[in-house]
């Protein structure tokens, strides 16, 4: 499970991403509020258009009432404001899960090529050497999209 359930007091960051899997997002999310874990979310545009098609659900309200509608440690960010808090890693919080995680996204984290706040927040993770979940959509690997 992921360590941030364990430790509340630390803030932890979760993401839509995406891939398709938008229901383990909403599962994760759901989790997490429940047990009001302070998180930052950002969900990218293509997140929001699966969740829209996978779930029905079609913007932040449906998604709070989805994630049992407690966001008091809930807080949304634009994934287009590479500036935003969780860029930086001054702040501290105990990882990052990318749920769910596209092969484009796994590749632009693994060589540091960050066009997002998603992107841009899992690099500075991996630099402060803090817990990184990716939760890839695609079952099978090859080996241009694989790092070992």
């Amino acid at each position: 499970m992921f360590p941030a359930v364990t430790t509340p007091r630390i803030r932890s960051s979760s993401r839509l991403q995406e891939a398709s899997g938008a229901p383990y997002a909403v599962r994760l999310l759901e989790s997490l509020a429940t047990h009001q874990v302070p998180t930052w979310l950002l969900v990218s545009t293509h997140g929001w258009r699966l969740l829209a098609e996978e779930c029905g659900i079609k913007d932040e309200a449906a998604l709070k009432k989805a994630t049992s509608g407690d966001w008091g440690c809930v807080r949304l960010f634009n994934d287009a404001d590479r500036g935003a808090e969780p860029a930086s890693g001054s702040v501290e919080n105990t990882g990052m899960v990318v749920c769910p995680c596209s092969m484009g996204t796994m590749a632009a984290i693994a060589h540091g090529t960050s066009r997002s706040l998603i992107e841009r927040a899992a690099d500075v993770t991996l630099k402060e050497r803090r817990t990184l979940v990716l939760v890839p959509r695609e079952t099978r690997c090859r080996s241009c999209t694989c790092v070992t």
